[in-house]
């Protein structure tokens, strides 16, 4: 594991978790250079977020600043807590992208914004974004591109309620699925 590790303003501490844990929890050079540092089979937490992390990849895949397939933005636990990092996988597979007829299917920030603004207290749940902009519920294991995409446009949207009329949103677990309700806090 390593000891010394060079503090750039987006990655937290030191890699200090393998990414063996992993199995179960379903472009600028000096960024490179810091994601180079973390060890392969190790992850780092991150202050970005996913959508910020997998962006700064691609980029930096992009511009042949990294070697593309290794890093990966990975959700792990740590305690009760919920964290995101990069991890720098041993393998190198391919990366699993957003088709064409699905990227048509991820709606725009407004539509989005006007789907949970619709919802009584602006309550709703992933499934119920992607039922209604897809038409049936998305696979976050098997259409892990297409899931974070409408992931991604559903934070965004949430960023922007919270923008336009304060309060916060908070989730809880209803059957196994995670429900969110804006409160004006």
């Amino acid at each position: 594991m390593p000891t010394k590790q060079a503090q750039p303003s987006f990655l937290v501490g030191v890699p200090r978790l393998s990414t063996d844990v992993l199995h179960k929890v379903p472009a600028h050079p000096q960024d490179a250079e810091a994601l180079l540092q973390i060890e392969k089979g190790y992850i780092q937490e991150t202050t970005l977020t996913r959508g910020q992390a997998n962006s700064l990849i691609g980029r930096l895949e992009r511009a042949g600043l990294i070697p593309r397939g290794e890093f990966r933005v990975r959700t792990f636990r740590e305690g009760d807590k919920k964290k995101i990092g990069i991890s720098h996988d041993e393998s190198n597979q391919p990366l699993v992208r957003i088709t064409y007829a699905e990227k048509a299917k991820v709606p725009t920030l407004d539509k989005a914004v006007e789907f949970i603004e619709a919802q009584p207290q602006f309550r709703h749940d992933m499934g119920m974004f992607a039922e209604h902009f897809v038409g049936r519920r998305v696979d976050s294991d098997t259409e892990s591109a297409f899931y974070h995409a409408l992931r991604d446009i559903l934070d965004q949207a949430q960023q922007a309620i919270v923008h336009t009329h304060g309060g916060k949103f908070t989730s809880q677990h209803v059957k196994r699925r995670k429900v969110y309700q804006w409160s004006k806090q």
